[in-house]
């Protein structure tokens, strides 16, 4: 390689990945925000043991909602581990049961956000795993 062309590449190189370059690039949060790891709960069946994994992710307007629910995790995933522990699992099987609780379990989170924090921070829920073992 020429010695004239080793200047010029680091000069372009250390433009094209400045942070100025870098901040430019970026996109915009996802307005959604997955709540990990899964909630993993026994359900009553006298016999034999039965799980519920159900993976949840949030759909959130900005930042200060963002870092709400991420704040307050805990007290979230002990709502849905009260909510869903110790449920029949012939309850749970119909798709509109399923959406009759993605409904209840909304307004519980929004219920205890705004306990914790003044503001609901959550406008939706969504199951996106929902599995019965």
């Amino acid at each position: 390689m020429p010695k004239f062309l080793l200047p010029l590449l680091t000069a372009l190189s250390a433009t094209i990945f400045s942070p100025l370059h870098a901040a430019s690039d970026k996109t915009p949060p996802s307005p959604y925000l997955a709540l990990n790891p899964p909630v993993t709960v026994n359900l009553a069946n006298r016999r034999r043991a039965t799980f519920l994994q159900v993976e949840i992710e949030f759909g959130i307007e900005d930042a200060k909602d963002r870092d709400i629910v991420t704040k307050h995790s805990g007290p979230i995933r002990d709502r849905l581990i009260l909510y869903f522990s110790g449920r029949d699992p012939a309850e749970i099987q119909s798709a509109e049961r399923r959406e009759e609780m993605r409904a209840e379990v909304l307004e519980e989170i929004r219920q205890a956000l705004t306990e914790l924090s003044g503001r609901p921070a959550v406008q939706e829920l969504f199951f996106t795993h929902f599995v019965t073992q």
